[in-house]
């Protein structure tokens, strides 16, 4: 088996702080799950930035590391490009956008019902997905 790769302190917090808030809500991160997370903070170690990376990088690093960039997008961490929107497929966008707006046990219900009744939709509309 191959060795692990070695972060820096930040993405190894990052990470941390990522499996962290996947156990607080009951959702099992594999070992798949884990290492992608792990590949895609490597892979912005060695490029300098997000920035750094092409659209088409990018692109491929959303798609290997999808749950990891869910979340770095829900909490603020990451901002995408809205033209990378189009390269990103629409079910998996989709899928998120219900998931990230779904009531939770402890959710304010009136914010969670108004982000499923207004933001969904906007989100839904600018995608031009369907769900």
């Amino acid at each position: 088996m191959p060795a692990a790769l070695a972060l820096s302190n930040p993405s190894t917090d990052l990470l941390e702080a990522y499996l962290s808030a996947m156990r607080g809500l009951d959702r099992k991160t594999g070992r798949s799950t884990t290492q992608a997370a792990r590949s895609f903070c490597a892979k912005l170690e060695r490029s300098g930035s997000w920035e750094q990376l092409s659209l088409a990088q990018q692109s491929d690093a959303i798609t290997k590391a999808r749950s990891f960039v869910s979340w770095l997008l829900v909490t603020g961490r990451l901002t995408i490009a809205a033209e990378l929107m189009t390269d990103v497929d629409c079910a998996w966008a989709s899928s998120r956008a219900r998931t990230a707006l779904r009531p939770t046990p402890g959710s304010l219900p009136q914010a969670s019902n108004w982000l499923h009744s207004t933001a969904y939709p906007s989100i839904r509309g600018l995608l031009r997905c369907e769900p």
